[in-house]
């Protein structure tokens, strides 16, 4: 519908960058966050190059934009060559030669320049990085048959995706072996450490963690201690750096005894008191799919019905990605809280200097009122003017927690945000000549002739949070996008409404605010709503080139405003329309679309339609006398170009638009005869029992004004039952 003037609404920006991840080599790279959208959610093991192509990643693509480009993921092994990006852009010359580095030894992505929104500010780019098989020395990793945890994290299954990790075990081997990020000793009972890796293995202890350095490495393992109940110490008979795993794996009859033999003194013993025990415990660990805070709350239900009130505490585990490994842990420490464990300290003799961190004995000491098992925590030795060992200990509980998990119940929240939807109800029209006079440009309607057609789509919104729709047509096999279209005002009909009805009662009523009079659009006809008064509406019937029909309840009212194709097409061509409906969370799938066809006439060059038709001055009459006098009138389709409020309706007199006919059609309904056919000029018919003869029970009438050969879109037509005279006896 003419030219529009291009303006622009916004920008598309591009980013060019090396980020750069962690140290490599590295395994695969699996999931790339834009801000909180996942861009890219396929496995890449190999350095490649991989174009994105997410136009509407952050929402409607006009307004937020995507991600759309090439990135290329280098994953740092030792053969890595230079990026061709990178030495194009940031090569520096050197003895007359432009050098980069090749990065080796160290897991990034270049992008390419790709778009990645329409904000001037590039979204957080957040990347997931795998490595499991692969050693801190580019080797393989170390007791792999035992390293990685979960099948989601399946190092030869490029579509395992889901909870998993890295032993345990590994990662303190590593942290403790590497010169690079660790302590790089490599004087380690490896006998030790493969036994614990068997049992972390066995309990599906696999911990993801992306290290930065930010505290010491003793602390890091130190920490990792705690999520596996464990204990990591130089062994003083060995050198060696061991470890061991707080376990319910001993025998009470079979452990070492500590008596006053041994122990000089005990001191600080000290339990909780009931106050100070924890019924319910919450664990948060991180959600494996989003990476987002997830949590576990359990609840030690005796205590909490002897307490009578919740004493709860929190404690972290983002380490852990497994759910069903956070509510072991989760019962694990909840254990601990909730006992009123004995902890104290023992002043021994120096053949006590064979116990470790971890050991489990029991302590028989009556004279502090000591027969308990405990579990060493700590060992201190003293000096030579003071030879002994203390002993830090508690007493032990602190066995593998073990049960089904069972996860929290859903929430009742729910997205605000509807996904798109296929659009259900909507209605392709060609436009008539009225709205085109009120939209072109005195030049641009100058060009239409009997043939040009200009098509508008309407639709209601499939969701309330539906912002609009991708409009898209099918010319002769090919979509073509058209633009992004709005929804139509509209109301219902609540009851149904005759031919003569002018005032309906409506609910939904989107009118409510809008600038009345306006054109609106009931089946095929169009209507002016000339006011609203609460849910009644006060109407004009069948203006422009539409006759009165009845309508059914909840036949919805359309308001008018055009959201027009701009394309021009040609009567006689059969077109596609469909709408892909746009909400924030996106475009529809073209797939899903509902689609709606019309088969154009030329509606805007027609002749209108004839008005005020009557039998015998009654509308629409089941049957009438003989003879049987017609009367009708016309509409000028130039003259009609006005303000709503102006147009005439169907049940008003008026002039034809110049050279135009009427076709008169009278047709025995029994027999389906013509027995009548002309073209007039005038306003007035008559049939009498000359046409109409005995016999006849029934007629059917058309009229159809024509100018040129060029009919009227809607033709009249009414059947009437025939009353013929009384026959004198």
């Amino acid at each position: 519908m003419g030219r529009k003037k291009r303006q622009t609404v916004g920008y598309r920006w591009s980013w060019g960058q090396h980020l750069v991840l962690c140290h490599g080599p590295v395994d695969f790279i699996q999931r790339i966050w834009f801000g909180e959208k996942v861009g890219l959610g396929s496995r890449i093991a190999n350095n490649r190059r991989v174009t994105v192509n997410e136009p509407e990643l952050f929402g409607d693509r006009d307004q937020h934009g995507g991600v759309v480009g090439d990135i290329d993921f280098c994953l740092g092994h030792a053969s890595q060559g230079v990026n061709d990006y990178l030495a194009r852009h940031c090569s520096q010359e050197i003895d007359g030669q432009k050098v980069v580095s090749a990065f080796r030894y160290l897991a990034a992505l270049v992008f390419r320049k790709p778009e990645m929104g329409n904000s001037s500010y590039p979204p957080p780019v957040s990347v997931e990085v795998a490595r499991l098989k692969t050693g801190w020395d580019g080797n393989s990793m170390w007791y792999l048959e035992k390293a990685i945890i979960g099948d989601g994290r399946d190092i030869n299954n490029a579509a395992a995706f889901g909870a998993g990790g890295l032993n345990a075990a590994h990662i303190i081997h590593e942290l403790i072996e590497c010169p690079e990020w660790g302590t790089g000793n490599r004087n380690i009972d490896e006998f030790a450490f493969r036994r614990c890796a068997d049992i972390l293995y066995a309990e599906g202890f696999g911990l993801n963690a992306h290290w930065v350095k930010q505290q010491p490495v003793e602390q890091f393992i130190k920490d990792i201690c705690r999520y596996i109940n464990g204990y990591v110490f130089t062994d003083e008979a060995t050198g060696k750096v061991t470890m061991r795993l707080a376990r319910d794996d001993y025998e009470s009859g079979n452990i070492p005894v500590l008596t006053v033999k041994h122990i000089k003194s005990a001191r600080n013993i000290r339990r909780r008191s009931q106050a100070d025990l924890i019924n319910t415990l919450t664990v948060t660990y991180t959600n494996w799919n989003t990476y987002d805070k997830a949590a576990v709350t359990v609840m030690n239900s005796a205590l909490l019905q002897a307490t009578g009130r919740t004493i709860g505490e929190s404690v972290d585990f983002p380490m852990i990605y497994d759910d069903k490994l956070a509510y072991r842990v989760a019962m694990r420490e909840l254990r601990m809280l909730s006992a009123r464990l004995m902890t104290c300290e023992l002043y021994c003799d120096t053949s006590t200097a064979v116990y470790q961190p971890g050991d489990v004995v029991r302590v028989v000491y009556p004279k502090a009122g000591l027969n308990h098992i405990v579990r060493i925590q700590k060992k201190r030795r003293g000096s030579l003017a003071n030879p002994e060992v203390k002993l830090e200990v508690m007493e032990d509980i602190f066995s593998s927690a073990t049960g089904d998990y069972t996860p929290p119940p859903p929430s009742n929240w729910k997205e605000p945000i509807n996904t798109p939807m296929p659009i259900s109800e909507q209605k392709v029209v060609e436009l008539p000549y009225w709205l085109l006079a009120n939209t072109l440009n005195p030049s641009e309607l100058a060009t239409i002739n009997e043939f040009s057609s200009f098509i508008a789509w309407y639709a209601a919104k499939p969701t309330s949070d539906t912002v609009g729709a991708d409009l898209y047509y099918n010319h002769f096999n090919r979509w073509l996008y058209s633009h992004r279209a709005s929804f139509s005002p509209r109301s219902l009909l609540l009851e149904s409404a005759g031919r003569t009805d002018v005032q309906w009662q409506v609910v939904g009523s989107d009118l409510v605010g809008l600038e009345l009079p306006m054109i609106c659009l009931v089946g095929n006809e169009l209507i002016v709503v000339m006011d609203l008064d609460g849910d009644i509406v006060r109407v004009k019937r069948g203006v422009l080139d539409t006759m009165p029909e009845e309508h059914n309840a909840m036949t919805p009212v359309i308001v008018l405003d055009a959201d027009a194709l701009e394309a021009e097409f040609t009567a006689g061509e059969r077109v596609t329309l469909r709408g892909l409906s746009v909400t924030p969370k996106g475009t529809l799938d073209e797939a899903k679309a509902t689609e709606e066809e019309i088969v154009l006439v030329g509606r805007a060059a027609k002749p209108l339609c004839v008005t005020n038709v009557r039998f015998n001055d009654e509308y629409w009459p089941m049957s009438s006398e003989l003879p049987l006098k017609v009367t009708l009138s016309h509409r000028d389709r130039i003259s009609e170009v006005t303000e709503p409020q102006y147009l005439t309706d169907w049940f008003s007199n008026g002039l034809p638009e110049k050279g135009t006919k009427i076709q008169v059609t009278l047709v025995d309904v029994d027999t389906d005869t013509v027995i009548h056919h002309e073209i007039i000029t005038g306003t007035e018919l008559t049939f009498d029992n000359q046409i109409i003869k005995e016999g006849i029970r029934a007629v059917r009438l058309t009229l159809t004004a024509t100018r040129s050969g060029n009919d009227a879109m809607q033709s009249y037509i009414h059947e009437v039952a025939i009353e013929h005279p009384l026959k004198p006896v």
